[in-house]
């Protein structure tokens, strides 16, 4: 009796029957939805949801009717219920290729939500199961070792990556292979395996060429891992031909820039890291993976401090904060920048506290050797200062077994021995550190090695260790940075002779030796734009120097500056 009625009314007439045929019903409305859908596809995708509630075990023919419908149901902006069936389904699917199905676009879902853990039980349950064919297995753990990497158990992606990887290039699955070898690339990089993650991440590349896949996000990758061997021209170009590939991935911008960020930070390019850090987060998708944007806050976190921008590299690190807690990953990360900040603001109890509760491991290797690699030394000087002499020395030992494990990077073995310099308080190994780092292309690193050793030779009464410390102040001003790290003495900042009262003093002491500069040439007269050209600086940091000291000295323009810096009669400006 059903001959004839369109087949909305016929599998409507099905679900609120009996018990279902399940292919009768699943050829029932697969005909429905394809009318229904150009009209209300809405309705096309709630006929299918109540089919699938209603069958018994779902099949591989139901599990591609479950796929097109929670893509439907995605592109509708209702994501939630697309996920919320899919996990409903994946318990009641009747073999692991319907489940691999099913997975698959539930993996998706999932990643977009930025739900790692979820796809990781998932994929474990199925993987479990037996009889499953070999390409799904292949897809299954390579969405597993991806997901694996947005977690703070990163390195734990190396075994199903490698698996992965085995398996599809025995089936021909280049996708897969490259998805796979990108994941092990990342946790071989966590793992102190520098050597290892770069060709992970070449293969990843040439794999997906192979595939004729995008191959920009293998490429920022690929960069990055050249980064960590010290190849910078190599990452340049690398980085260059991701630019020239945009067509490719019309989002992910940011990702891009915060490759490029870190590589001019690793160089000591301070302007152009800014700029770099600076568009990306102008570019940072609402939707974009919170552990993957962590980093990028933390750069720019580090270049504000670097540049003496205080008041930025707090918000910055706000917020880098905030996406840690939400992602549970990366807190260490963030929080050797935090002591750096607060070591240059000269609040070093505070320093110390902030490296002694979050302490670098293995897991933070990733946001260290792709940049400047100033943290360690940064770590394990404060660490020492505050007492924690055997968190310096673990922190050693952890920097000497990667050196060890890389002897081919100069930049690992200098550090290594610049840490060691700074536990042992050996001004002999300090000065090593120096000569090891002039064979390394990271300035930064260098100039805080030459830092410490030149206050370790000052120290002992030593030859060199002030022109050491020049040679140091060279290079910070090379790259326009405004390098004022406290030392422990509080007369070693700049101060104001009182001209109005206690409270004046206090609030003149609060400005750094770079705002006290930018005050001086407003003062007399000259715009942001003559102040910048003059300091070498942008006006970008010239307007932040001045913001914050109208907010430090409680002034609201620059005539009541210029009034309060006359009558403070300032000696000469740092």
């Amino acid at each position: 009796g059903q001959e004839g009625r369109p087949p909305s009314q016929v599998a409507e007439h099905l679900l609120l029957g009996g018990p279902l045929n399940r292919q009768a019903a699943l050829d029932v409305v697969s005909k429905a939805t394809a009318e229904l859908f150009p009209e209300s596809p809405d309705a096309a995708a709630d006929l299918t949801i109540r089919l699938l509630d209603k069958v018994d075990g779902v099949d591989q023919a139901a599990a591609s009717l479950l796929a097109d419908t929670m893509r439907t149901l995605a592109c509708l902006g209702r994501a939630d219920d697309a996920r919320a069936l899919g996990e409903r389904v994946l318990h009641r699917v009747d073999d692991a290729t319907a489940g691999g199905m099913v997975l698959r676009e539930l993996t998706e879902l999932l990643g977009a939500a930025g739900d790692s853990e979820a796809i990781i039980e998932h994929t474990r349950r199925v993987l479990a199961q037996a009889g499953i064919p070999d390409a799904v297995r292949a897809e299954l753990l390579a969405e597993q070792a991806h997901a694996l990497t947005h977690t703070s158990a990163m390195a734990d992606a190396a075994e199903p990556a490698r698996y992965a990887v085995e398996i599809a290039q025995r089936e021909g699955l280049r996708a897969v292979a490259a998805r796979a070898s990108l994941a092990g690339s990342m946790a071989a990089r966590v793992r102190g395996e520098l050597g290892a993650s770069y060709e992970l991440a070449r293969y990843a590349v040439e794999a997906a060429d192979a595939a004729e896949l995008p191959v920009r996000y293998p490429r920022m990758w690929l960069a990055s891992a050249l980064v960590a061997l010290d190849k910078f021209a190599e990452a340049e170009a690398t980085l260059s031909l991701c630019e020239g590939a945009n067509s490719y991935i019309p989002r992910g911008q940011w990702l891009l820039r915060l490759r490029t960020a870190q590589l001019h930070l690793a160089a000591g390019e301070l302007d152009k890291a800014e700029a770099a850090a600076a568009a990306g987060l102008s570019e940072l998708e609402p939707n974009a993976p919170v552990c993957d944007s962590i980093p990028l806050f933390a750069v720019a976190a580090e270049v504000a401090t670097l540049r003496g921008e205080f008041a930025d590299a707090e918000q910055h690190l706000d917020a880098a904060f905030e996406r840690a807690h939400r992602s549970g990953t990366r807190y260490g990360e963030v929080a050797w920048r935090k002591a750096l900040l607060l070591e240059a603001q000269g609040q070093l109890d505070a320093a110390m506290r902030t490296a002694a509760a979050y302490p670098i491991t293995t897991s933070h290797l990733d946001g260290l050797v792709a940049e400047s690699l100033i943290g360690p030394a940064t770590m394990v000087r404060l660490a020492v200062r505050g007492g924690a002499t055997e968190q310096a020395r673990a922190l050693a030992r952890w920097v000497r077994t990667l050196a060890e494990s890389n002897h081919s990077v100069a930049s690992l073995v200098a550090a290594a021995t610049h840490v060691e310099g700074l536990v042992s308080g050996d001004a002999a190994m300090l000065t090593r550190a120096v000569d090891l780092y002039r064979y390394s292309p990271r300035p930064l690193a260098l100039a805080t090695a030459l830092e410490d050793a030149g206050a370790a030779l000052l120290e002992r009464d030593q030859p060199h260790g002030e022109q050491m410390r020049t040679e140091a102040a060279a290079i910070w001003s090379a790259a326009n940075a405004e390098r004022a790290r406290s030392e422990p003495d509080p007369d070693s900042r700049p101060r104001f002779p009182d001209a109005s009262g206690d409270a004046d003093e206090v609030a003149w002491r609060t400005l750094t030796p770079a705002e006290l500069r930018v005050v001086h040439l407003v003062a007399e007269g000259m715009t942001n734009r003559a102040v910048a050209s003059a300091l070498v600086v942008s006006p970008h940091t010239v307007d932040s120097h001045l913001r914050r000291s109208f907010e430090k000295l409680n002034v609201t323009n620059r005539v009541e500056l210029t009034r309060l810096y006359l009558a403070a009669q300032p000696p000469s400006i740092p």
